[in-house]
């Protein structure tokens, strides 16, 4: 008797585990298709807007994608589409590249950092002027290591009306991002690690913490896994 019950456990928890495995990898498909579409957009965007210097809403994108979603999202999203965008307008690839690709990532976590703390209208974008000028600071090196420069304020003071205008129209942009707020955050309240966590917890008996984990119980290997509250839900 007591082996069909273990049996029956085993055969439960082989189950979950089963059901667990095709739901994560059909949530994160979804979750690649949108920021897919995302990177797209940022991509078209800036071919789109080239002709005006310092025009282009990959960097406020990175950034609210990284206030929002956090900085697992922003990342590929925003580094991907500036790699990939300059394959499309003038200019082309080059070493530029480098910090072009370096500085999205700093806006990018400098918007995962302000979102974690607070996400406030205010703090989204206090993260978008922020963000921008980190970008601003990495491109500019590219000066130096192009035409060797020997004066840091030089290369950032000929860049100053550029810079200007980057932050500027990284503000605008932003306006019509933020209107899509809830959006974007409905992308990280799919994951189904979560609702997973709630189903384990009320099918093995184990009890959630104020932080969000499961704690473990040393007799269901089940809960050696480390489930997470995602960001942003209730």
């Amino acid at each position: 008797m007591e082996q069909e019950t273990e049996q029956k456990a085993k055969d439960e928890q082989s189950t979950l585990t089963l059901t667990f495995q095709k739901l994560r990898q059909k949530n994160l498909l979804a979750i690649a298709l949108k920021l897919s579409l995302l990177t797209g957009i940022g991509i078209f965007g800036r071919f789109a807007f080239q002709w005006l210097p310092s025009v282009e809403p990959i960097v406020p994108l990175a950034i609210a994608i990284g206030f929002f979603l956090g900085y697992r999202y922003a990342l590929p999203s925003g580094m991907g589409a500036f790699y990939l965008s300059n394959f499309f307008v003038w200019g082309l690839q080059g070493p530029w590249t480098i910090f072009q690709v370096a500085g999205t990532g700093l806006a990018a976590l400098t918007g995962s950092a302000l979102g974690g703390i607070s996400k406030s209208k205010y703090s989204f974008f206090t993260a978008v002027i922020i963000g921008t000028v980190f970008y601003e600071i990495a491109v500019n090196f590219t000066w130096i290591f192009l035409f060797g420069f020997f004066s840091l304020e030089f290369a950032f003071l000929a860049a100053l009306p550029f810079t200007l205008i980057h932050i500027g129209s990284s503000f605008g942009f932003s306006l019509v991002i933020y209107g899509f707020k809830d959006k974007l955050s409905e992308l990280n309240k799919e994951d189904i690690l979560y609702e997973l966590k709630v189903l384990a917890s009320r099918r093995f008996g184990g009890r959630a913490g104020r932080s969000g984990k499961l704690r473990s119980r040393s007799d269901n290997w089940f809960y050696r896994f480390r489930w997470r509250k995602p960001r942003g839900s209730g």
